[in-house]
């Protein structure tokens, strides 16, 4: 799942910065223990995490590419 803005993926719009990356990691962190897999996915922590995880991969993919592994 890539997070778009009017059909444009993300990581096309903005650059992530290191900060903003941190930043979503430590949020990361706050957000699993507020959810379960029985949330149900239209709670609004469960769809918060969705979307910083998507910031944490799109970054994580142009930063730390593993190799062998191409970009979906």
């Amino acid at each position: 799942m890539t997070l778009t803005l009017y059909g444009i993926p993300i990581s096309i719009i903005m650059e992530i910065s290191q900060q903003q990356y941190g930043s979503a990691l430590a949020r990361i962190e706050e957000l699993l223990p507020l959810v379960s897999d029985d949330t149900p996915s239209d709670n609004p922590d469960v769809v918060e995490l969705i979307k910083v995880s998507e910031i944490v991969r799109e970054y994580e993919l142009k930063h730390y590419l593993i190799g062998g592994f191409e970009q979906e």
